[in-house]
């Protein structure tokens, strides 16, 4: 029986070569100067998708107390709280409505909801009332600004029309003159 010897003529390993530990030192270092210059960017990113997501909440309830104040033939008042940062929906004093269907949501502790023109608040709290006739009352309430920081966003009641919209605070102040 012949025996055969295999040799290696370099000393290299067998196998797919690999990164050195230098190469990852490296790798991981770009990697996290990147992210600590990209940081402060995206918490302000995901701080105004916050406000704007709170903003669009508000808009579809205000949408959803209109259809649904027509369709159950019940007047229905959409109330934000200024001083606790906490707004919701239920039928008005002396209706039934399913208690599943009323709605409350909080802000978070640094958002703050600004109404004007400043109502005469009672307790804190104002209200848009929603009748079945599809008549919506807001005692003169043209807007509702959501704040967290130097970030703000509106949600407007249309100079015609019952339909709100949210805008950024430069076309706040572009289509109305808003300060």
């Amino acid at each position: 029986m012949i025996s055969q010897t295999i040799s290696r003529t370099n000393n290299k390993p067998v196998g797919s070569p690999g990164f050195t530990l230098m190469e990852l030192i490296l790798v991981m270092a770009i990697l996290s100067a990147v992210a600590v210059a990209s940081a402060p960017r995206l918490s302000r990113f995901f701080r105004g998708q916050a406000l704007d997501g709170e903003a669009h909440r508000l808009l579809s309830l205000i949408r959803y107390a209109f259809r649904e104040s027509v369709a159950s033939g019940v007047p229905l008042e959409l109330w934000m709280d200024t001083r606790n940062n906490r707004y919701g929906l239920h039928a008005m004093t002396g209706y039934e409505w399913a208690t599943d269907r009323q709605v409350q949501f909080y802000l978070d502790e640094d958002t703050a909801m600004e109404l004007y023109p400043g109502q005469p608040l009672v307790n804190g709290v104002a209200t848009i009332t929603f009748r079945p006739d599809g008549i919506m009352e807001s005692d003169g309430l043209q807007y509702i600004r959501f704040r967290h920081g130097d970030d703000r966003i509106i949600v407007a009641r249309p100079l015609i029309g019952h339909e709100w919209s949210v805008l950024t605070e430069e076309e706040a102040q572009n289509e109305r003159g808003i300060s």
